[in-house]
């Protein structure tokens, strides 16, 4: 099964909900929920935890690449975020990325 975090997939997920749809959870990132429903997994068990740096499904851990972990800060970083993202939140996010704190890599 092939785990790798490909951006132009992540903004097709993104683009394929209703903009007001929310796209995280408390807890669960817009990347865990994608991560799971990819794998068809339903969003009451997703077994994906995306870090600052790094990201786990099923176990396999690989390094997030450097749009992901921006992404993860720009979703950390901005106060409600986490837990209420819609999806063109996240989009705007991806195409408009929080340049005055850009993680540093």
């Amino acid at each position: 099964m092939n785990t790798r975090l490909i951006r132009k997939n992540f903004i097709a997920w993104l683009q394929s909900k209703r903009p007001r749809a929310r796209v995280g959870q408390e807890m669960h990132c817009p990347l865990d929920c994608f991560l799971g429903e990819s794998r068809g997994l339903n969003k009451a068990n997703i077994p994906a935890s995306v870090g600052s740096r790094t990201y786990i499904v099923k176990g396999l851990s690989r390094n997030l690449p450097k749009w992901a972990v921006q992404f993860v800060y720009d979703v950390d970083h901005r106060p409600g975020y986490w837990n209420s993202i819609t999806a063109q939140r996240a989009l705007n996010l991806l195409e408009h990325p929080n340049q005055s704190t850009e993680v540093t890599f």
